[in-house]
């Protein structure tokens, strides 16, 4: 199961494209090293890989997942479904 941070990283990504722990952690409002630890364990899990030079991309299955959970975020505030999950 994927941390709330992770999940961010992932949209993030999935929003901006290519970028740095750096980058991502300015606008996820995290820190560095929260970043770079998650993109870690986000690469053990085939769902980004490194580009070289401190850039971060997803993979097929990183963006699979991306946007899953914009799905799952976007049933949750759908008002026509009667009541949040």
């Amino acid at each position: 199961m994927l941390t709330p941070m992770q999940k961010e990283i992932l949209l993030d990504l999935h929003a901006y494209g290519c970028d740095s722990p750096s980058n991502i952690s300015d606008r996820i409002e995290r820190t560095r090293s929260g970043v770079s630890t998650a993109l870690a364990e986000l690469r053990d899990h085939d769902l980004v890989t490194s580009k070289g030079r401190g850039v971060w991309s997803l993979t097929f299955h990183g963006c699979r997942s991306a946007q899953a959970i914009r799905v799952d975020r976007n049933l949750d505030r759908d008002p026509d479904r009667g009541s949040e999950r």
